[in-house]
This record gives C-alpha cells, sequence and structure tokens, in this order.
C-alpha cells in the first residue's frame, strides 16, 4: 500500500505526543548506504531496486513505486573475462593485479588462499591460477510511463509533501547489474617455479566456455600434482528471486571437465533478466518527468522553482532519515531490555559474561566484575549480564531517549513540515494545510523552522536555550549507544566475572 509507512509514522508520531510507549516495529526504515552508479549494501528488507522506484540520492532510501515504466529493448550485456597468477600465499598480495581487486569475489579469494596451509618448509609449493568471468547488465529505454493512482491522487490534491515522503525525491530510470564466477585454480608441486603449462590450460578451457566451444581434455595441465578447485558465484539465477544476497555460492570441483560445465551453466545464468546483483542506477528528479508536471496542478514552474522543489524534497527525505535513526537506535535499546529481562535470561547469573569478542578468540583470565556509575572505559570492553541490564534500565535510557524524540517532533519536524506543506507566511506557528506553494516558492533554508542542519544529525538533541536549536548530546549518551551495538542482541558467553 502507498501510504503505509506514512500511516505508521503517523501512529508513532501521535504515540510520541501522548508519553505512550509503543511496541517494537511500530515504525522501522533500514537504510542502507547507496551511491548512484556505484556499488551499495543492500538493506534488511532484501529489496531489489527496479525501473520506478522511487529513491533519494542524499541518503540511499528507496521509497515506494510511483510510475509503472515500460521499457524499449531488453538489457544489454558486456561479457568479461581475465587470468592472474599468484606464485604463493606469501606473495598473494603483490601477485593480484589492480583489476582483480575490483571483482566482486576479492575478499574470499584473499581469505581462501591465506587459509590453505604453508608447507614451503617442506619443500612444498602451492601454485595458484585466477580465473573470473563476469557479465555487466544495463537495464534502460524508457518509453512509456503512467503515475500509480495513489500517487495520482496525492499530486491532484497538492499534497506534494505527502508524494515525496512515500515516493521519494527522485525515481530509478536505468539498473547496472554485475553477475561473476571466480575461479581458484591451485596445485602442489615440489617446483618453486609454476608450470606454464597449467596456466595455459585454465585460460584455454575458460576460453572455450566463452566461445562456446566443447569440452575436449587436451592433457596440457596433466603436471598438477592434487588439483584443487574452488569457485564462488554471484549474482547467478534462473529464477525468480529478487534480493541482493541471491545466489552467493561456494562450491569445491575435481576436474577441468566440472569446471568446464559448471562455467558454460554460469554464463547461461548470467544472460537471465532475474540474473546479476546491483551495482548502482540512474536516477532523475520527479520534478523533471512528464508524468509528475502532467498531474501536479500547478502552471508551469519557473527553474528555480524546479530547484527549491528538488532540494526541499530531498530534505525531506534527510528529515525522515534522521527519525529512523533515532528510533532505531531506541528501539535496539527496547529490544536488548526485553532480552536481559526474558524468562530464559533470569535463570542466568547476572555474573555471566556477553559474548562480544570474536569467536577466534577466547577468555584466558578471569575479569573482575565492574560496578558502580556507567564507565565507558570499562564497560564498552568485557560486561556481564546484570550490569548491561542495570545500565539500560537504571539510567532511563530508553525513557530519556523518547523525551528527546518528543522534542524533536514537537520543535523541529513538525513545525517544519507544516511550513513547508502550507502556502502561508514562512515564519507562522499556525496548523496550515491547504498543501500548496511553500515546497516549490521557498528553499527549505530560507524557513526559520527547517533551517536547523544540527538536528539532521543522529546524536543530537532539542535545545530549549537555543531558540530550539539542536545540540550535541551528552558523549555518555552516546556511549550507550555504542554499548548496546557491541553487545546486543544479547549473547551470553560461557565464562563469568568475579566480584
Amino acid at each position: 500500500m502507498l501510504m503505509g509507512r506514512s500511516v505508521k509514522l503517523l501512529i508513532c508520531m501521535k504515540a510520541l505526543f501522548r508519553g505512550e510507549q509503543f511496541g517494537i516495529g511500530t515504525y522501522m526504515i533500514n537504510l542502507p548506504i547507496i551511491l548512484v552508479d556505484a556499488r551499495y549494501a543492500d538493506d534488511s528488507s532484501n529489496l531489489e531496486p527496479h525501473l520506478g522506484m522511487g529513491f533519494a540520492e542524499s541518503t540511499g532510501k528507496r521509497y515506494e513505486t510511483c510510475i509503472n515504466l515500460t521499457t524499449k529493448d531488453p538489457p544489454s550485456y558486456d561479457l568479461d573475462y581475465y587470468f592472474n597468477q599468484v606464485h604463493s600465499i606469501a606473495t598473494i598480495k603483490s601477485d593480484l593485479n589492480e583489476r582483480i581487486s575490483s571483482a566482486q569475489g576479492y575478499e574470499w579469494l584473499l581469505q581462501e588462499i591465506k587459509t590453505d596451509p604453508d608447507n614451503t618448509a617442506h619443500g612444498v609449493y602451492t601454485h595458484y591460477v585466477i580465473a573470473v568471468i563476469s557479465t555487466q547488465l544495463r537495464d534502460k529505454g524508457v518509453v512509456d510511463s503512467s503515475m500509480t493512482r495513489d500517487a495520482k491522487q496525492m499530486l491532484n490534491k497538492k499534497d506534494y509533501v505527502g508524494f515525496f515522503r512515500a515516493c521519494g525525491p527522485s525515481y530509478i530510470t536505468a539498473i547496472k547489474k554485475s553477475s561473476e564466477l571466480m575461479a581458484i585454480f591451485s596445485y602442489d608441486s615440489e617446483m618453486e617455479v609454476i608450470d606454464e603449462r597449467f596456466v595455459l590450460g585454465v585460460m584455454l578451457d575458460t576460453t572455450k566456455v566463452i566461445q562456446g566451444e566443447n569440452f575436449k581434455n587436451t592433457d596440457i595441465i596433466s603436471s598438477a600434482q592434487n588439483m584443487h578447485i574452488r569457485l564462488r558465484a554471484v549474482g547467478l539465477s534462473l529464477d525468480d528471486t529478487n534480493n541482493n544476497q541471491k545466489n552467493d555460492m561456494k562450491w569445491s570441483l575435481k576436474s577441468m571437465e566440472e569446471y568446464f560445465d559448471t562455467a558454460r551453466y554460469a554464463l547461461e545464468a548470467m544472460k537471465t533478466n532475474n540474473a546479476g546483483v546491483s551495482t548502482g542506477f540512474d536516477v532523475i528528479p520527479w520534478s523533471r518527468d512528464l508524468e509528475y508536471n502532467k498531474h501536479m496542478n500547478v502552471p508551469s514552474l519557473t527553474k528555480k522553482q524546479r530547484d527549491n522543489m528538488d532540494s526541499n524534497a530531498e530534505f525531506l527525505n534527510k528529515v525522515e532519515y534522521a527519525l529512523s535513526l533515532k528510533m532505531n537506535s531506541m528501539q535496539r535499546k527496547q529490544r536488548c531490555i526485553q532480552d536481559l529481562n526474558s524468562k530464559d535470561m533470569r535463570d542466568v547469573d547476572d555474573k555471566t559474561l556477553v559474548r562480544n569478542w570474536p569467536e577466534t578468540t577466547e577468555i584466558t583470565t578471569t575479569p573482575r566484575c565492574v560496578d558502580g556509575h556507567f564507565n565507558p572505559g570499562l564497560d564498552l570492553g568485557l560486561i556481564h549480564k546484570g550490569r548491561l541490564r542495570d545500565i539500560l534500565m537504571g539510567g532511563g535510557a530508553v525513557l530519556d531517549q523518547l523525551g528527546n524524540i518528543r522534542m524533536w517532533l514537537l520543535h523541529f519536524m513538525g513545525p517544519c513540515l507544516t511550513v513547508i506543506r502550507s502556502d502561508g507566511d514562512i515564519d507562522s506557528n499556525s496548523e496550515l494545510f491547504e498543501r500548496s506553494g511553500n515546497i516549490f516558492q521557498v528553499h527549505w533554508s530560507d524557513i526559520p523552522a527547517c533551517s536547523k542542519p544540527k538536528c539532521l544529525e543522529q546524536f543530537t538533541e532539542i535545545d530549549n536555550s537555543k531558540d530550539d536549536h539542536c545540540v550535541d548530546i551528552d558523549i555518555e549518551k552516546k556511549q550507550v549507544d555504542i554499548l548496546v551495538q557491541i553487545n546486543c542482541p544479547v549473547v551470553l558467553s560461557s565464562h563469568s566475572c568475579d566480584s
């Protein structure tokens, strides 16, 4: 439903103004870091970007799809393949060229080779050849578009603020995806130098796959003893799976013939419409879209008015982003407190240490239990269950943050959106809901209620003594946030502290 997020936000704001403690999950926006035309990390909703989806360049947030796009041509594909030799585990960094360092499987490659046993002291050398096959897909070519019904209704009612909060400041017009198959060929030898026949064999068989030839065992790599083939495939799919983690597969093979068949399958999978993970996309502001302007229900706008609208739309996105950071922070604390007070946790000794150290590290000595006032120097290290619970509950972390968010809504977000939504005096404090001109008549930085950029930062709060501008929160409150990030969700260890 198009207005789903707006309804949730309204419920959330009403609860905050009434001072209610609402349930976890009432309002949460998960925000990825996305760069247009660059790699990005998908958010927890696992929604793959698609043509027409709303998008905000400033925060990377994805919105509802408010326009239906029709493409003219099938996606275009660029195929690429290349190779790299690694002489030994010790020389891996210097042996890998710059091109392969940009591959999606680069970190996996480093990890795989670094964890191989080093037997050079026993006169055994492991040699490697890396083969990468990748495709780049670009989906573009819009020839027809139409706004969704709900989007049209908001524009016809001149609810531009509602439109941008539902549809985002821009929308996606082209998508770039990539698929990749990376193979690590390795073998052990008493020879310190790699056998060139082995390198040539890998290159020839991979090239045969690309050229569509049949596999022929030429036995040119028979000198390779204990050959091992490891593969990692990203973005290969023959089904309708649509998430940014699709088919990240790793497996091992025993022969070049198996590699040949696997690589041939991978090439076919790379050419399907659902293949690939998104690596970037093109966007345009709504103000430049013909359909948007047709339904906007106002006379033609000047360039300055369009620029104001674009800037204000991005600003609205930043305001909601700031709210989501504050809400998510508070909800993480709520979840953590609920975990610590659950029945399973109550049955465990309070001195039990929370597991917050790497799995590869173990505790060899029994630490002293920390008590007293919150001490970041000690508590951001090892911490026991009872101590974590007392800090989060005794300091009123959630209630204090709830109050800060309420003040932020009352003195920043609410008044700011009221003025942007209105057609009245930008200094007015009255509630004006005519839903008209300020969104394009006035830049947000010229509106006193909105021109508080500090309020867009996560670790800030309203200061009534400074004309309701925002200031940095107390450093201890920020450190409590870090404490929650380190230790929550709560996982208990088998160790305890000593009082």
